[in-house]
């Protein structure tokens, strides 16, 4: 068996993914989350930036010697984060069932929900456990491949997915302003 040491893979383009390459990668590297979380606590120990988004958000906390299990009730859908830091306030679109239980010692915690961590900075790191990055043909993708999950939690797909493209524009300015804001800190550290 063939076994690829740490590997990154930078997709460039959302129509040209790591496709039949990252089904290779995936068969040969059963240890993935193990060398994902190594990789994380080099980067925290190198005082690289780090964006984890939602199970990057955990495994950055593994990372750092927090915790993570199983979420009391998963969170699919809008969620709108408590924050003092107004780039962090939702609505934003939401979809795991893991939730981070306890934080790193060194981390400060940024936003949280009712049920879950939704923001914390470790270091020169920013973890999010909402969805920043979707669009509306993300979210169809995730509600196509699980639409049991989509319905029960966010209610009929097509609707939801209608809502999220009436509200493009706004998802996008709060995204740049939350990559902006975390930008902006990396210059003051």
């Amino acid at each position: 068996m063939i076994r690829a040491p740490g590997v990154v893979v930078l997709e460039h383009q959302q129509d040209d993914p790591a496709g039949l390459i990252g089904e290779w990668l995936d068969a040969v590297e059963p240890g993935w989350i193990e060398r994902h979380r190594l990789l994380l606590r080099a980067a925290l120990a190198a005082e690289t930036p780090v964006l984890g988004v939602c199970f990057g958000a955990q495994a950055l906390a593994l990372a750092g010697g927090g915790e993570v299990v199983p979420a009391a009730r998963p969170e699919v859908g809008w969620v709108e984060p408590e924050s003092e830091q107004e780039e962090l306030r939702g609505p934003w679109l939401s979809w795991h069932s893991d939730a981070i239980t306890t934080l790193p010692a060194a981390a400060v915690q940024l936003a949280r929900s009712p049920h879950a961590v939704q923001a914390f900075r470790l270091g020169r790191s920013l973890a999010v456990q909402f969805h920043p990055e979707v669009t509306p043909t993300i979210w169809g993708w995730w509600a196509e491949s699980e639409p049991e999950v989509a319905q029960r939690h966010a209610g009929d797909p097509d609707e939801f997915t209608a809502g999220i493209e009436a509200r493009t524009d706004e998802l996008r300015a709060r995204v740049f302003a939350l990559l902006d804001w975390w930008y902006r800190s990396l210059a003051h550290d």
